[in-house]
């Protein structure tokens, strides 16, 4: 990054900002960057093609089964003269990850990144920098968005066979992030200014950002509460074109012009629509960043989220003092997420997603979901729910990052791992109950759900909270063995090491490959008509075998690899 600050030093630009737009993409998008947060070396940076294409083929079931469900959904809606509610749908789920995944990302590319300094000393004025680093962003969204809002936006294009539609889809979705980064913008700017002097800002920011998190989900779900209009007004509304339209933009309009933009019934309405959605869309964006210029500099910090930066004798006099090594060890590991806001946030959201979700779910219609399968399923009805959410526990917890990254949220300051008086063998388990800890938590907040959904009594919640405990262990150990192989340790913004790893992408896939397996042999006894009971007990001999044999993997791995990193 450094040399090409230099070469943008040297060359005397006349156009100053889209130099450093160019450099901020080249940097963050190049080949050798992208072999860099894949983990490959310099001399393999030739495999990168390779090893995206085949992370691309593990998507593919993935990416078939939202494509189904966007299909069947939008060809349901066009039947029933809804079209345009899948047009919300769409540029709403993809609004919402933006929030997600966006107000972290802001954050750290804006206050905590290792380039700023220079940057400042370059002919650029804040709001260039802002722009340069808030374009990256951006495009980094427009990436996600494919997943999220691409499939409804194209199966929707399919179903509606209009010319027009294409273009116009184009625009809307290139401006999906647009509204969602303009709120991310104008709650960050001030935050970090306000907060820059205070002893606990860091603390502080973290807890704003779960509550704008909070209150933007609570809007969203109030704002598309069909259920509070009755169901007079909403089968009057189902007898016209795109009718429920109005009613499920609520109070952000937005949503509403962007479905007449791509639905609308005349000229004017589409016009009118895709008019208002691009000028309210760009113009928010664009305004959030001329009015925060100014504040812009005062929050820059130094500090980088780095783990403390002590001396390495202070630090192995710490453990020298500590009786108990893992306990000490388990504190570093807490200090390294707490200290960063980038790392505490998105540990936290990760936690948060799953009851708000679930929540939201309910109080839409989940409470039918319990006598649904009660009537499919008969009297195993309840027993197949635990089997099932011991696997969607296993989901989400190769998913929460916090054993994905656990030694690449070190960083630059690995090398102290290196230096304290404990072997790595300790240090790695002390992360692998680290991460336990959290996955925990995530069990205790999905086990809570389902005694509240599916009402499934004392005996079922032990069960799911022992066979919850059990698969947490071999998922944990599989995404840290991944990242102990391929860690992150050279980024320079804390957002890299964790959303911004492509590592922690292939820790999940392969700890999805392990439940699958787990799956299949699980199910193939229930076809066989076995007892819930002998199911429970299968479950748990694989989940415990499987557990031993990737301990012994991980104790081998981390005295063999530790070494050499």
């Amino acid at each position: 990054m450094t040399g090409r600050i230099q070469g943008f030093r040297a060359k005397g630009v006349r156009k100053p900002f889209w130099a450093l737009l160019r450099m901020q993409f080249k940097v963050q998008f190049n080949a050798a960057k992208v072999a860099e947060s894949l983990g490959l070396d310099d001399n393999k940076r030739r495999q990168v093609y390779l090893y995206l294409g085949l992370m691309a083929l593990a998507f593919v079931p993935f990416t078939v089964m939202v494509f189904k469900y966007a299909n069947m959904l939008s060809q349901v809606l066009v039947q029933a003269n809804q079209p345009g509610l899948a047009v919300i749908l769409a540029v709403m789920a993809g609004q919402l990850v933006v929030v997600f995944f966006g107000l972290s990302h802001l954050m750290s590319s804006l206050y905590y990144s290792s380039d700023l300094e220079q940057l400042q000393s370059l002919p650029l004025t804040p709001r260039q920098i802002m722009y340069g680093k808030v374009g990256v962003i951006y495009a980094g969204q427009l990436a996600i968005m494919l997943f999220v809002a691409g499939p409804f936006l194209i199966t929707l294009g399919i179903h509606l066979s209009s010319a027009l539609y294409w273009p116009l889809a184009l625009v809307i979705f290139l401006l999906i992030p647009a509204v969602p980064l303009g709120i991310g913008l104008l709650l960050v700017v001030p935050l970090m200014i306000l907060t820059a002097g205070t002893r606990r800002r860091d603390m502080f920011r973290v807890l704003f950002g779960l509550l704008f998190v909070a209150v933007i989900f609570a809007f969203q779900y109030l704002n598309t509460n069909m259920i509070r209009y009755g169901p007079d007004t909403l089968m009057a509304r189902l007898m016209e074109k795109d009718g429920l339209v109005s009613v499920a933009a609520g109070y952000y309009p937005v949503l509403k012009w962007a479905a007449w933009a791509l639905t609308g019934t005349d000229f004017v309405r589409r016009a009118s629509g895709l008019a208002l959605y691009s000028g309210i869309s760009l113009g928010l964006l664009n305004l959030v960043i001329g009015l925060t210029q100014g504040w812009f500099l005062g929050g820059v910090t130094t500090d980088n989220g780095a783990s403390a930066k002590k001396p390495v004798s202070e630090v192995r006099a710490i453990f020298a003092r500590q009786r108990g090594t893992i306990g000490a060890l388990l504190l570093r590991e807490h200090r390294i997420i707490a200290r960063t806001p980038n790392f505490l946030l998105t540990v936290l959201l990760n936690l948060l997603i799953l009851p708000i979700l679930m929540v939201s779910m309910y109080f839409t219609g989940g409470e039918e979901l319990a006598p649904f399968l009660e009537m499919i399923l008969g009297a195993q009805a309840k027993d197949v729910v635990v089997l099932a959410m011991v696997g969607f526990h296993g989901v989400v917890t190769g998913l929460n990052q916090v054993a994905s990254t656990a030694v690449s949220r070190e960083g630059p300051m690995f090398w102290m791992s290196k230096m304290i008086p404990v072997s790595p063998k300790v240090q790695m388990r002390a992360k692998l109950i680290y991460s336990l800890l959290f996955a925990f938590v995530q069990l205790v907040i999905l086990a809570g759900v389902g005694i509240w959904f599916f009402k499934l009594g004392a005996l079922r919640f032990v069960v799911l909270m022992a066979l919850g405990i059990l698969v947490s262990v071999p998922v944990s150990i599989i995404c840290l063995l991944n990242d102990l192989h391929r860690p992150k340790l050279n980024w320079t913004e804390p957002q890299q090491a964790m959303k911004g790893n492509f590592q922690t992408m292939v820790a999940w896939l392969l700890s999805m490959l392990y439940l699958a397996a787990v799956a299949f042999v699980v199910r193939g006894f229930y076809l066989l008509g076995l007892s819930a009971g002998w199911l429970y007990g299968i479950s748990a001999t694989l989940l415990a075998i499987s557990s031993y044999g990737l301990l012994t993997w991980l104790d081998h791995a981390s005295e063999s690899v530790y070494v050499k990193l």
